[in-house]
């Protein structure tokens, strides 16, 4: 769980960070910034000690979201001893605001509240997701099916291995959202892009809720774990969507059917 980086020429590798990390404590995508003297990537804040961490798993309150951080190749290995030496990105506190990824720009993914951010006249979330016309609730309603029926119309369950493995759980997962009340009503989750400082503006907004989520390196788009996310560990449909575009126009990607070849790195 640590991060090293490997010399193509030589086959060396340099480790990077030296923290007693735990499993699902790093996201994202490790990076270097350009003239590769400093490095990006994501951590628990209470990772960088194992006593930090110890006393947070036995904490019941709120921890902070995930942070961002700058590590200079000057102080590597980076670990409990000069772990002060990371320069962090500012977060946002409020519940939600996880941070996600980050694109090449510096430009940071996290999720947040939609009906919250159209509240606030968020311009950014007041162009995203409109609410359906025809749907007169408030989005907040529970959907008043039993678990029976909500089984009957979304039978996860009854899903076959190949039919996972075909993306039909992935479909299932993206009609019962926009069959939804949240969706129809424009609010709910959504993801949204901004500069690191805590106080910066979103730029953009993505319509989706999906899983494992990552965006491309210009910002344009992201790709994710579509449907359930209750699924996630058994249905393997890869999902993309751009800036621009709605959730109905999700793009699968059937990653079991691509037909992929091993390559062998060339200098």
């Amino acid at each position: 769980m640590n991060l090293y980086q490997l010399d193509w020429e030589t086959k060396k590798e340099t480790a990077l960070t030296d923290f007693i990390l735990f499993p699902g404590e790093q996201r994202s995508r490790p990076f270097f910034l350009p003239g590769g003297e400093k490095f990006v990537f994501s951590l628990d804040p209470y990772a960088f000690r194992k006593q930090d961490y110890e006393m947070a798993s036995k904490s019941s309150g709120p921890h902070p979201p995930y942070s961002f951080f700058i590590g200079s190749m000057t102080n590597i290995p980076i670990g409990p001893n000069n772990y002060k030496t990371l320069e962090a990105y500012a977060k946002k506190e409020t519940e939600g605001d996880e941070m996600l990824d980050m694109d090449r720009e510096g430009r940071i993914l996290y999720w947040g509240n939609l009906g919250e951010k159209k509240k606030e006249g968020n311009p950014v979330a007041l162009a995203l997701r409109p609410r359906d016309p025809t749907y007169k609730g408030t989005g907040y309603e529970p959907s008043g099916l039993t678990m029976e029926e909500e089984e009957r119309r979304y039978p996860y369950a009854k899903l076959t291995e190949e039919q996972l493995r075909q993306g039909d759980g992935a479909q299932l997962g993206l009609k019962e959202t926009l069959e939804g009340n949240a969706y129809r009503g424009g609010i709910g989750q959504a993801l949204f892009l901004r500069k690191p400082g805590a106080s910066s503006p979103d730029e953009a907004a993505f319509d989706s809720g999906g899983c494992s989520t990552s965006i491309s390196p210009d910002g344009s788009r992201i790709a994710f774990l579509g449907g359930h996310c209750a699924l996630a560990s058994t249905q393997t449909s890869i999902s993309l969507i751009g800036r621009d575009q709605r959730m109905k126009d999700i793009q699968f990607i059937d990653w079991p059917k691509l037909d992929l070849v091993p390559s062998t790195p060339t200098r």
